[in-house]
């Protein structure tokens, strides 16, 4: 905490204070130059100085293209009117493979200056980690060769005449700026993963994975990463910013796919996004193949093409799915913005470069700037969306809540409503007939004991017991059906039916179409709802033909039942009787609609739609 501290403290004036460079005096040094390039190495360039047609360079910038395996040369001519203390040049490109500064002497040869870039072993007793020599003094012009080779890159560099002096003021500003960057960036860090050990939020982790990387790459862009960890394996100077760049990316995207998981309406530019994730992850593991290997120069170039395509593609792919999710959330919004602001920063550089602003301070830190913006702008983005997720868990809870006290009071319903309809069962069928048998019992032994024939009155009895068996069997099976978890709801079912089919001489025709098999509470209600609505139409509706359909399908389940039988009023029937009510409040506890279409003397159907239910 303290380094951060430290970091943050050292950099704060840096950011303050201008960027600029101190004016110079523009009498002080006259530069000109030409620039070509040639696959010739330094050492077998030959300058003509006498014939060479110099000229003032526009803002000191060379654009030389993409390169494959060439030298880029630059010839300067350097005066300098006035000497009130030494001079030095120096270029901030840390993309440059080699970079080598030669001294061009009268007699037509070359004394090295100056050797670094990517791939030469970095020299930590450097000062800076920009390409700089120190300028030859004198009022006669000076010329230098600065040759760079960039492999299969495209090479853009700018240089820089100043006194040393204002230098080391210039590059104590840019450490400042890494700095207070840096500091901040770590305490965001720290931040983040205190909240995560917190919240567990897996976004907060990929948020710090974002920005390790982007801070890598943007460490990597200054060039800071050179005299820190691989002076002696320059190498890892060629992939870092590939790999950095693309893991950023992944981050990013896994990121916005995770916090808008379920916001997403379209399908296909996630599925695009996952794509892009998966092909960046494959090339950062051939570019890391570097690392053992040495590629050839087209093999290079294919990387350096693929890697600036996948970075294309990847922000083709993001800005409109964080812009398609931009009515879904205010945390969508806010993100929308934070990645609009290294779009922003691109155009105002670009515009910079052109020469369409002047700011030496966007020039140099226009990059950092925008980061910053967009990783503070991700961090609260990310905190909206947390607080927002964590105030919709609590309404759904609530609403689970609230559900669980309804379905309590369903339940409770039902249990009544099945108390008063076994009630009934029992008052209306089992006690007339327990009354008959005992009436028929009394009237047998009063015949015994008058010595008078019972005339038939002992198999009449035998056929009310037999009845009253069956009944009692009926309301049995419908309070705790025998068999339904090893039989199965069909089975069973069937069963039943061919029992009513022999008791009523009704005709029940059973067709099913099970592609799912429901829970074991949904299979014991619908063969309660099932069954007294057959036995009612055989019983109470006289019916002689009942059809039973049941289907189940993506929607949920389907029951409809149909007979031939007495009918009645639906209305008046549902509000009265105890059986409907039973089977409406079974209905209701599954989260189901029924719907009966009946009248008297036309039959009834009766159609009942009951939504999935996870177990």
């Amino acid at each position: 905490m303290k380094r951060i501290l430290s970091w943050f403290i050292k950099g704060l004036p840096g950011i303050l204070l201008s960027f600029s460079c101190l004016a110079q005096n523009a009498t002080a040094i006259q530069d000109s130059a030409f620039y070509f390039k040639s696959n010739l190495p330094p050492e077998k360039i030959k300058i003509a100085l006498q014939n060479a047609a110099f000229s003032k360079v526009a803002d000191n910038r060379f654009n030389f293209g993409f390169t494959s395996d060439a030298y880029c040369y630059i010839v300067l001519k350097i005066k300098i009117d006035q000497q009130p203390g030494s001079y030095v040049l120096s270029i901030d490109n840390t993309s440059l493979d080699t970079v080598q500064v030669y001294s061009l002497l009268p007699d037509g040869s070359k004394k090295l200056l100056y050797r670094g870039g990517n791939l030469v072993r970095y020299d930590v007793s450097r000062n800076y980690v920009w390409h700089t020599f120190a300028l030859e003094p004198g009022h006669d012009p000076h010329f230098y060769l600065i040759a760079v080779k960039g492999l299969s890159k495209n090479v853009n560099l700018q240089y820089r005449i100043q006194g040393s002096d204002n230098l080391q003021m210039l590059y104590r500003r840019f450490d400042r700026a890494i700095s207070f960057y840096t500091g901040i960036t770590l305490f965001i860090i720290l931040i983040s993963l205190l909240a995560f050990l917190v919240l567990k939020n897996k976004g907060l982790l990929l948020y710090v994975g974002y920005l390790i990387s982007v801070t890598t790459w943007i460490l990597s862009h200054y060039g800071y990463f050179f005299p820190w960890f691989y002076p002696s394996f320059p190498r890892i100077n060629d992939i870092i910013k590939i790999v950095s760049s693309l893991l950023a990316v992944i981050f990013f995207l896994s990121l916005i796919l995770y916090l808008f998981k379920n916001d997403i309406r379209n399908r296909a530019l996630s599925r695009v996004i996952l794509g892009l994730i998966g092909i960046n992850t494959l090339f950062i593991g051939l570019a890391l193949a570097h690392l053992l290997f040495i590629f050839s120069p087209p093999v290079l170039t294919f990387i350096n093409i693929t890697w600036h395509v996948l970075l294309v593609l990847s922000a083709c792919a993001a800005v409109p799915f964080l812009f398609s999710l931009f009515s879904a959330s205010w945390s969508a919004k806010i993100f929308c913005i934070a990645a609009a602001c290294p779009f922003m920063m691109l155009f105002i550089q670009i515009f910079s470069n052109a020469g369409y602003i002047s700011s030496s301070f966007l020039s140099d830190h226009g990059v950092l700037l925008a980061n910053l913006l967009e990783i503070i702008i991700m961090l609260l983005g990310i905190i909206y969306n947390i607080w927002d997720k964590e105030k919709l868990k609590d309404v759904q809870l609530r609403l689970l809540e609230e559900d669980r006290k309804e379905t309590f009071k369903k339940l409770i319903t039902v249990q009544d409503s099945e108390r008063k309809r076994i009630a009934e069962e029992l008052h209306d069928s089992i006690g007339p007939m327990l009354a008959a048998i005992k009436i028929n019992f009394l009237r047998s032994i009063k015949a015994e004991r008058e010595r008078k024939p019972t005339g038939g009155l002992i198999a009449k009895t035998e056929s009310i017991i037999d009845e009253s068996i069956s009944e009692i069997r009926n309301i049995a099976h419908q309070l705790m059906p025998k068999g339904l978890s090893s039989k199965g709801l069909v089975t069973l079912l069937t069963e039943y039916f061919d029992d009513l089919e022999n008791l009523y001489s009704a005709d029940i025709h059973f067709t099913s179409d099970i592609t799912a098999t429901p829970n074991s509470d949904i299979q014991l209600n619908l063969y309660r709802i099932i069954s007294e609505l057959v036995l009612n139409a055989a019983k109470h509706g006289g019916a002689k033909v009942i059809s039973v359909s049941l289907e189940t399908h993506e929607d949920g389940i389907n029951i409809i039942i149909r007979d031939d039988g007495t009918g009645f009023n639906a209305v008046k029937k549902s509000n009265t009787g105890m059986g409907l009510k039973s089977i409406e409040s079974r209905v209701s506890y599954l989260k189901g609609n029924m719907e009966i279409q009946s009248s008297p003397g036309a039959g009834s159907c009766i159609d009942i739609s009951i939504l999935p239910m996870e177990d």
